[in-house]
């Protein structure tokens, strides 16, 4: 049930939200297309001019599940920017084909804010400010945009979610349009969920899997082929992905899971392929190892294409690659130097020589040159430090340098590569993840030896019986 107030006293909670709403808009980042922030549709023609319809939506700090969203709407003239004013909009939001709520705003600069505030239980209520007051409080801030305060149990998680919004009047109050306007767009709030497993050679680790289009379900991990699936509702009619701008899907790994610390991955959806280009990884900016699956619209009208894929959603697939993924690369945290590595052999085991090459480029300079720089290297595991090197890059004369570090017997599993204070800045600094497999045990071979021999000795002894 949804309730309607308005009142000609603000209350000191809409004031704030007020406040907020004049505010976020400017922060905004552009952002259009089925399941993003935002979305901004193509021009239609209203009253013999295009006019352009946009939706964007901001999140107050918090989890994405509880914090409270502004919804903003614009309708607005293509050419000049202009609002339209004396804008009547009939808005009905939907969430998993539920109606959370719906209800028509007139409003007279063509701008639509709804702040929502997210409750735990009770009915979908719907304030507005007067639309005199509404007129004068703008004037105050600067602003002119009309507000809306909705409360309920609503937006409560990530996800999809649709509107349906109706032009009824522009320009006038008092001229309907006929037919009505109508747009179908829909926006996503990102969401997240945790998987645990047991891995048999990394015991308890914790997945996560932040979705920017839709929520997830149906995760497996199978670690026979260390894949890790999820599917997720989409609709594949050329309708919808001509909507869509992207589709973004962000698996987190722990840093302690070795199996999955490769240098490079390889995805596919409905068991197609999807590009390399499609899958980033980001050891840097959090605790986890971060893969990007990110599929733009191109991606999505192939992937439609291929054996007429029809299944309504998508069914992803990470796994590790076959291909050794080198040089790896990565921006420091102050964005400064973009740094590359790779060694060789490609495969760290325990006990055996490594060379590690490695360059560093200033992201700054035009010309993009290796250059000298002074750092700091180490390879770590847990908080023991394995090696470390202190150098300055380009004292070869060779493009990139080279390091070589004898991986000590008793290290295994996974471990940090690091490189601190470039060009003697503490925030330049850069982290890569890789994995030591363990030295084939020596002492083991003379066991190996004389099981062998004896196997051969019952071999021929049951062949003589025989004879």
């Amino acid at each position: 049930m949804v309730s309607v107030f308005r009142s000609f006293c603000p209350r000191l909670e809409f004031l704030i939200i007020i406040a907020a709403v004049f505010i976020l808009p400017s922060l905004l980042v552009a952002a259009y297309g089925h399941g993003l922030f935002g979305e901004t549709l193509p021009p239609v023609p209203i009253q013999n001019r295009n006019v352009t319809f946009s939706i964007n939506t901001v999140l107050t700090p918090g989890p994405p599940a509880k914090a409270d969203k502004v919804v903003t709407i614009q309708l607005y003239e293509t050419n000049t920017k202009n609002p339209i004013k004396d804008v009547t909009f009939f808005v009905r939001s939907i969430k998993d084909g539920k109606v959370l709520f719906e209800h028509e705003f007139q409003r007279d600069t063509g701008n639509l804010v709804m702040a929502i505030s997210t409750t735990e239980s009770g009915d979908v209520s719907i304030w507005e400010q007067d639309r005199i007051l509404t007129r004068m409080f703008g004037a105050f801030m600067g602003g002119n945009a009309d507000s809306a305060l909705i409360k309920g149990p609503i937006f409560d998680s990530g996800g999809l979610y649709n509107f349906h919004v109706e032009i009824n009047t522009a320009d006038s109050y008092m001229t309907k349009l006929n037919p009505p306007v109508k747009y179908d767009p829909a926006i996503s709030i990102p969401d997240t969920t945790s998987y645990q497993i047991d891995d048999k050679n990394y015991g308890k680790q914790t997945i996560k899997i932040i979705t920017y289009y839709d929520q997830v379900s149906n995760f497996q991990y199978l670690p026979e082929t260390k894949s890790i699936k999820f599917w997720m509702p989409f609709d594949w009619s050329q309708d919808n992905i001509k909507q869509v701008s992207v589709v973004h899907e962000e698996i987190r790994i722990p840093r302690s899971f070795g199996d999955l610390l490769v240098t490079k991955y390889a995805a596919d959806v409905n068991n197609l392929p999807v590009p390399k280009s499609a899958i980033t990884v980001d050891d840097y900016s959090t605790d986890d190892r971060i893969v990007h699956i990110i599929l733009n619209k191109p991606e999505l009208q192939d992937l439609s294409k291929i054996n007429e894929n029809t299944k309504q959603g998508m069914e992803f697939a990470l796994q590790p690659s076959a291909e050794i993924g080198f040089p790896l690369t990565v921006l420091t945290r102050n964005a400064q130097y973009n740094v590359t590595l790779s060694w060789d052999p490609p495969n760290l085991a325990s006990g055996s020589k490594t060379k590690f090459s490695f360059d560093f480029r200033d992201t700054y300079l035009i010309a993009n040159k290796t250059i000298p720089v002074s750092y700091e290297f180490s390879i770590l595991q847990n908080d023991r430090v394995i090696l470390s090197h202190n150098g300055t890059t380009g004292q070869s004369g060779l493009p990139g340098d080279t390091i070589d570090a004898l991986i000590p017997d008793d290290v295994s599993g996974p471990i940090r590569i690091k490189f601190d204070n470039l060009g003697g800045n503490r925030y330049a600094d850069a982290e890569f993840l890789s994995v030591v497999v363990p030295e084939f045990p020596v002492g083991l071979l003379p066991v190996l030896f004389v099981a062998l021999v004896a196997m051969l000795v019952l071999v021929r002894l049951k062949i003589g019986v025989r004879l």
